[in-house]
């Protein structure tokens, strides 16, 4: 294994168990979105498992990454009136899911940038 790519593939499991964890709990709770936080986790596992041959996967993963943070920015008023969250709390949350996603777009540059060429 390419020791450059530990960094990305650690930021990888992180993200991976963080969505199991969350998954499971909402699942129990009968969230049916649970549902939805495990297949994204089980899409980044298959990534993280030959991070080459599924690129793909990632910029769909970096694409639903930017999307959710656009959400949490777009709601943040309803979420923190609704939900009771505190300003700060929120923010610092959208930030960290936002550096998540960086990190994921810079895993997916050195991806690319070792890939070998297929033209």
């Amino acid at each position: 294994m390419n020791k450059k790519l530990l960094p990305g593939k650690a930021l990888l499991w992180f993200i991976v168990a963080y969505h199991v964890a969350v998954g499971v709990l909402l699942i129990t709770a009968g969230e049916l979105l649970g549902c939805c936080l495990i297949a994204f986790a089980c899409m980044l596992f298959v990534i993280v498992l030959d991070s080459l041959k599924y690129q793909a996967l990632l910029n769909i993963a970096i694409v639903l990454i930017v999307l959710r943070v656009i959400q949490r920015i777009y709601f943040a008023d309803k979420v923190m009136e609704v939900f009771k969250v505190p300003e700060l709390r929120y923010w610092t949350s959208c930030a960290f899911a936002a550096r998540l996603g960086i990190g994921v777009f810079l895993f997916h540059r050195r991806l690319t940038r070792r890939a070998p060429s297929h033209v």
